[in-house]
């Protein structure tokens, strides 16, 4: 369906720093542009978006077997037709044990 099909673009950039204390900091981005090649049922426009997302996260390895990774994932997206656009947060936390 050429509805949803789309004509993208994207960059992404990373970055890993080793820090003191066995902890990693890691960053990353994305960014993506969309343009659909036909109009959506429902829509009176074709459809172009926006994504962006980021996310960081910091891994702690305690030891060889015991490990904590902490992290916040960061997404929002822009869309010329109001239903298509949203922003979400997300964090979490993983222990790990390896035996």
């Amino acid at each position: 369906v050429t509805s949803w099909s789309s004509d993208t673009h994207r960059g992404n950039a990373r970055l890993g720093i080793l820090l003191p204390y066995s902890l990693l900091l890691d960053l990353s981005g994305e960014a993506s542009g969309h343009r659909y090649q036909g109009i959506q049922s429902g829509t009176s426009a074709v459809r172009n978006e926006t994504t962006i997302v980021g996310s960081t996260s910091l891994n702690w390895q305690m030891s060889s077997c015991c490990g904590v990774a902490t992290g916040y994932h960061y997404t929002s997206n822009t869309s010329n037709i109001p239903g298509y656009e949203y922003t979400r947060g997300i964090t979490s936390i993983l222990l790990q044990g390896r035996f």
